[in-house]
């Protein structure tokens, strides 16, 4: 199984943990990681300070996730969302 580790000590906004969440991740990340960026509940914010928190919530991660979230999609996420925004602001014809 796939799972993306972030154990940041700080971040601003990771794209990558954006992109995790809409291939359908599982994402165990550290406290430090804004709240904000936690778009679907496949988010696992730890302490970053205690590994055993990251080992146990790494194994216990067994479960499928869903690849096509409807979540992600309308919070702005969605490829073809973010194509008609930047084809607008660019003035694409």
């Amino acid at each position: 199984m796939d799972v993306l580790l972030l154990p940041s000590t700080r971040e601003a906004f990771p794209m990558t943990l954006v992109e995790a969440q809409y291939n359908g991740l599982p994402c165990i990340v550290s406290s430090a990681v804004p709240k904000e960026t936690a778009i679907t509940d496949n988010v696992f914010p730890l302490p970053i300070d205690d590994v055993k928190p990251w080992c146990e919530k790494l194994s216990a991660l067994n479960v499928a996730c869903d690849r096509e979230n409807p979540k992600i999609k309308s919070e702005w996420f969605d490829i073809r969302t973010c194509y008609k925004t930047l084809e607008s602001l660019y003035q694409i014809p």
